[in-house]
């Protein structure tokens, strides 16, 4: 059993060491800086969120039944599918405002060397201010689907423009956020581990 966990932390510090870690949980032990483990668990939260949204607007396509669906039934079924979950999107996006606020809140007392590799805070009121606008353009494209458009052609059209706005928000979101900032603190975790290693095993 005590072979099989040191094998488990064994292949763990060798994902950090070769920048191959998916998953900024998997660094948090690492980090000794108390504001930097809170900026993990924030970010952590604001992925999964972004995630599930990302599943909302763009859940699963079911295997194609025998029958192809005509423009009509094809439109009513993307409304009836948005109407029903108009609520979980919208609490859902100001769910994604609010992680973004709580991780803006800890980046200003987080440990410097995340600050200086992403930058981030010196960005933080265009970052806010692009978000809400973004997010603001997919509230607009779920209401003119939902409330709006009538005919098969709009309501398709409604349904690509919501996807768009959507993509929009999942790529700032994923990009100009989230990446920047798992990297900064899976190579603060990757200094520690290093230099864990390097004062030798007592440090573990």
């Amino acid at each position: 059993m005590k072979h099989h966990i040191k094998t488990m932390e064994a292949d763990a510090f060798l994902k950090i060491v070769r920048r191959e870690v998916s998953n900024v949980q998997e660094v948090v032990s690492l980090l000794s800086d108390e504001r930097s483990r809170l900026l993990a668990y924030r970010l952590n939260i604001l992925e999964r969120r972004l995630n599930r949204l990302n599943r909302l607007v763009n859940p699963p396509v079911q295997p194609p039944s025998k029958k192809t669906l005509s423009e009509d039934e094809l439109a009513q079924i993307q409304k009836t599918y948005y109407a029903l979950k108009r609520n979980q999107l919208v609490t859902g996006l100001s769910k994604l405002i609010e992680g973004f606020i709580l991780i803006c809140d800890v980046m200003f007392t987080a440990d410097p060397i995340v600050e200086v590799e992403t930058e981030l805070s010196k960005n933080l009121q265009s970052s806010y201010k692009t978000l809400l606008t973004l997010i603001e353009k997919v509230t607009d494209a779920l209401t003119n689907l939902v409330d709006v458009a009538r005919y098969p052609d709009e309501i398709l059209k409604a349904t690509g423009t919501l996807q768009t706005e959507w993509k929009n928000v999942y790529l700032t979101t994923k990009h100009i956020i989230i990446t920047p900032l798992k990297t900064a603190i899976t190579e603060e975790a990757r200094r520690e581990l290093i230099t864990r290693i390097l004062q030798g095993p007592k440090v573990f």
